[in-house]
C-alpha cells in the first residue's frame, strides 16, 4: 500500500486510511500473507520525502490496517512490512503494529535502521540500490555487470 501522492500503481489511493483499510481487506481476501506500507515512493526521479512526512502518511494507514486484520476472524496470520529508507519510520512503524522492515537501501541511507531490526527482533529485507531514487537514472549509478550488485549487498550484509 503506497501512502503517497504519486504512486505509480494506485494514484495515491492508500493515502486515504479508510481507502487503504478497504483494500487491505481486499488483499486479504485474495490471500496475501504480507501487506507492505511505504510513505516514500522509489520510483526513478522521485524526490526524498522527510521522516516526519512520511510517519504523517504511513501511521493512520497501519492503524486502519491494524484494526482490519485485528477485526478479521478467518484464523490466518498477515504480516505488515514497512517500506522505508529511515530508522525513525521504522521505529514508529513498529511500535504502530508493523512486524518487518524492507529498507531498498539494504541499510545504507540510515545506518540506524538496521539497530532498529536488532532492537524489536522483526526481519530486515536488505535490497539493493545505489543511490537514492532522484539520481537512480545517472550513468554513473547503471549497473554495468551483475558482480558490482553482488559486491555491494555483500557489503550491507556486513553491516548488518
Amino acid at each position: 500500500l503506497n501512502a503517497t501522492p504519486d504512486s505509480f500503481s494506485d494514484g495515491g489511493d492508500a493515502l486515504d486510511p479508510l481507502n487503504a483499510a478497504r483494500h487491505a481487506q481486499k488483499m486479504v481476501e485474495e490471500g496475501v500473507h504480507i501487506i507492505e506500507i511505504g510513505g516514500e515512493s522509489t520510483r526513478n526521479g522521485s524526490e526524498s520525502v522527510a521522516d516526519d512526512e512520511q510517519l504523517k502518511r504511513v501511521l493512520p494507514v497501519i492503524r486502519a490496517v491494524r484494526h482490519v486484520l485485528d477485526s478479521s476472524d478467518d484464523g490466518r496470520k498477515v504480516y505488515l512490512s514497512i517500506d522505508t529508507r529511515s530508522s525513525v519510520v521504522a521505529r514508529e512503524a513498529i511500535l504502530a503494529g508493523v512486524h518487518m522492515i524492507n529498507d531498498v537501501s539494504g541499510g545504507r541511507d540510515d545506518k540506524e535502521i538496521i539497530q532498529v531490526a536488532r532492537e524489536f527482533s522483526v526481519p530486515f529485507f536488505l535490497m539493493h540500490s545505489r543511490t537514492d531514487s532522484k539520481k537512480m537514472m545517472e550513468e554513473q549509478y547503471v549497473v554495468k555487470n551483475i558482480s558490482e550488485v553482488v559486491v555491494e549487498l555483500r557489503q550491507s550484509l556486513r553491516m548488518a
